[in-house]
């Protein structure tokens, strides 16, 4: 098994410019309208570039989500038949045992 620990540019969507794939960000919106749009413009910005998205929830459903996605004319059931994105609620994803 390789540790391939190549960092690449990845367009945020959401702000001018790239930045290297495996940084953290966090506080990006002052408010719920923000960072919804927030959300959208990142899974947009995966998707237009083929990168496999994750989307981990507890306030915003993965229904919700996929709701609103459906805006931008994306094609949510084929881009997860395809395995481009999933959601999961956040709980499941960081503590499937209940524990953390």
């Amino acid at each position: 098994m390789s540790n391939n620990t190549t960092l690449r540019p990845i367009h945020m969507g959401f702000t001018p410019g790239d930045y290297y794939s495996k940084i953290h960000m966090c506080l990006l919106y002052n408010n719920e309208r923000e960072r919804r749009e927030i959300i959208e413009k990142f899974i947009i910005a995966a998707v237009q570039d083929h990168d496999r998205v994750e989307y981990l929830y507890d306030e915003w459903s993965a229904d919700d989500i996929r709701n609103s996605l459906k805006q931008y004319s994306l094609d949510i059931d084929r881009l997860e038949a395809d395995s481009q994105i999933r959601f999961q609620q956040t709980a499941l994803a960081y503590h499937p045992s209940g524990v953390f």
